[in-house]
């Protein structure tokens, strides 16, 4: 990007602005908002299987992140009443792996 004095200064700052040390995105606000979004779609009884299955997917990306709200992801049920052809035991098992982290 550039030669001259400074090229290449935006590049670093841009990813000091946008990065964190643990590499993901946003604030601490941000991250706290997409939690709260994030787990408003990951109950798979009160939703979609397929869309709680995308939520606690991201949940287990976010790591330590994710782990602020232990509590909340310990009252999300591990498994839909109805039988949910091939996709049954996806969640469960996704909620299981974040909460050993």
């Amino acid at each position: 990007i550039g030669s001259g004095k400074g090229a290449g200064r935006f590049v670093g700052q841009r990813r000091d602005h946008c990065c964190g040390d643990d590499g993901h995105f946003g604030s601490g606000g941000e991250k706290e908002k997409a939690l709260e979004v994030l787990l408003s779609h990951s109950d798979q009884e009160s939703g979609n299987v397929y869309e709680a299955i995308l939520a606690v997917n991201a949940l287990d990306y976010l790591g330590a992140i994710a782990l602020t709200k232990r509590e909340e992801i310990m009252a999300l049920p591990p498994g839909a009443s109805k039988p949910v052809p091939r996709t049954g035991g996806y969640v469960g098992n996704l909620l299981k792996h974040i909460l050993r982290e």
